[in-house]
């Protein structure tokens, strides 16, 4: 993908690949914080429908799209549709937060419910 935001005129260089990589992190890290699937698909269906304009005159949305479009879409897509944490341990939080549980132990040495 990388190669691909690079575009046909530019050259593949260390520098273009950093960038492409910072900002796909960046797409991670929003996907992390507020999850929006529909919102990272909406930006592949854009860059995907601005492949229709690679004539000249119109060549320049698609390169924009290219560069600044693609890079944080899968990024915020995978990031997501990720869960966050594991379910087993969402509802030992839930327990712990609710305060569900005595701190004293009982006969068996687990806590006992209230």
């Amino acid at each position: 993908m990388a190669s691909l935001a690079a575009g046909p005129s530019a050259s593949f260089e260390m520098s273009t690949a950093i960038v492409f990589v910072l900002v796909l992190m960046a797409g991670i890290m929003v996907g992390w914080r507020w999850r929006a699937p529909l919102t990272g698909f909406a930006m592949l269906a854009v860059v995907a429908a601005t492949g229709l304009f690679t004539q000249p005159p119109l060549e320049a949305i698609h390169s924009v799209a290219t560069i600044v479009v693609l890079p944080p879409a899968p990024g915020l897509l995978f990031a997501s549709l990720l869960p966050t944490d594991a379910p087993w341990r969402q509802s030992l939080s839930r327990r712990r937060l609710l305060g569900r549980f005595r701190s004293s132990p009982s006969l068996s040495g687990r806590p006992t419910p209230l």
